[in-house]
């Protein structure tokens, strides 16, 4: 699908400031100004038609957009009609990811037109040079895992401003359709931002999730994926709720089926209750993929052979991702009844990923300092998005390390994970 474009029709506030800035003043001789310029991606020229100069033109009949591709050497070149206002956008139309570039600093053009360039004769030197950005890529698929095709996404940063009409709007908006394969992907983002990414399709279902870009160092992207469609659990229906598409995913993926809902139909999740030790043991093992035979003679004095995530458990032994509590005498204890913590979930899947164990240096978290026992495992899932912890009025965020973790918490982890692995 074409990139949505940014332009819409021209509001009463900003064809006032048209009016006003045209004036009632003498024509000039000629009949059209030049306008010109330079683009650059990254640091070097864009090529034939890697670039698009988007002109907004404002005209006492309406406004008006004219679509400029760069040549050979990046240079772009306009003819604008005389007592004819302008803004522009440069974006990338080629392949990488660069950032646009836009010539009003705010959204445009929904917000109040204060910034129209209004030329006097011909202007050279528009140059602009993008630089490098990042892309939100993914897969969407319904709650039985089945690939959606023609689903409308966009995504939608968080720098608003008030439109005439009162409207909170975002800006830099790009959209994308996914193909036959339920796979999307959104272009030219700005690096480490936020945006708000929206899902619909053609029969009204949507979704939505917050997604914060990577830094697009070597071509690097974020990987999201929506699930859409009817709910696989009772208990979890909102598609725009913040865990859904996570939770979504945990039963696509087979990671969780649930309880017995004791009204019958469908299963309960229980997004918002802590999950066990031994519940953890089992997402993480389902996660993995493997085929693990347990030993006959348990490793741990609390989980025998008979407890039914024995060998989820045993598994997380032997991969030396648990070690246990040691006692004063006799095999350690894997407790697998207690709500687990937020830290040792952190240490669990740190040490399925393999983190080194190196002390960190640059704290993440207010309330975890660099001496921490676990500060190496929650510094990385700060680092890597995998938890975001909670926002502080200033300074750093709290991970809350000895809480316990929810079950949609864990299902956010493992599917933040997974966009990290995969």
């Amino acid at each position: 699908m074409k990139r949505k474009t940014l332009i819409v029709v021209a509001t009463v506030a900003a064809m006032t400031v048209i009016g006003s800035q045209l004036g009632a003043s003498a024509l000039p001789a000629p009949t059209s100004y030049t306008i010109s310029g330079h683009v650059t991606l990254g640091t070097q020229s864009a090529g034939a038609g890697q670039a698009t100069v988007t002109f907004l033109t404002g005209t006492v009949s309406g406004e008006y957009l004219h679509e400029v591709p760069t040549d050979a050497s990046g240079n772009f070149s306009f003819q604008l009609p005389l007592r004819t206002p302008f803004i522009y956008e440069v974006e990338n139309t080629g392949p990488g990811n660069y950032v646009p570039y836009y010539s009003a600093p705010l959204v445009w053009p929904w917000c109040a037109r204060t910034d129209w360039i209004d030329p006097t004769g011909d202007m050279t030197g528009l140059d602009a040079t993008l630089s490098p950005g990042s892309a939100i890529v993914g897969t969407v698929t319904n709650a039985a895992g089945k690939p959606l095709g023609d689903v409308e996404v966009s995504a939608q940063d968080r720098t608003s401003c008030v439109s005439p009409q009162g409207t909170l709007l975002g800006s830099r908006i790009d959209a994308s359709n996914t193909d036959e394969t339920g796979t999307y992907q959104l272009r030219n983002l700005a690096p480490s931002t936020t945006f708000d990414v929206l899902f619909w399709d053609d029969s009204g279902v949507y979704g939505s999730q917050s997604i914060r870009t990577s830094t697009g160092a070597k071509g690097e992207s974020t990987t999201f994926h929506m699930v859409l469609g009817d709910s696989a659990f009772a208990d979890v229906t909102d598609p725009t709720a913040t865990f859904y598409p996570y939770i979504q995913w945990m039963a696509a993926k087979g990671l969780s089926t649930g309880s017995t809902n004791p009204a019958g139909g469908k299963p309960l999740f229980e997004p918002l209750d802590p999950i066990s030790r031994q519940a953890f043991a089992a997402f993480l093992y389902r996660y993995s993929g493997q085929s693990f035979t347990p030993p006959a003679t348990q490793t741990f004095a609390d989980v025998t052979p008979s407890n039914p995530f024995y060998t989820a458990i045993e598994w997380m032994s032997a991969e030396g991702i648990s070690t246990g509590t040691l006692q004063p005498s006799g095999k350690p204890l894997f407790e697998p009844d207690a709500n687990i913590s937020r830290q040792a979930t952190a240490a669990f899947l740190g040490r399925y990923a393999g983190i080194a164990a190196t002390p960190p240096t640059n704290q993440v978290f207010a309330d975890v300092p660099d001496n921490a026992t676990f500060a190496n495992a929650i510094d990385w899932m700060g680092e890597q998005h995998i938890s975001t912890g909670t926002p502080q009025g200033a300074g750093l965020p709290l991970f809350k390390p000895t809480d316990d973790v929810t079950r949609q918490e864990v299902a956010a982890f493992l599917y933040r994970y997974d966009g990290l692995a995969g």
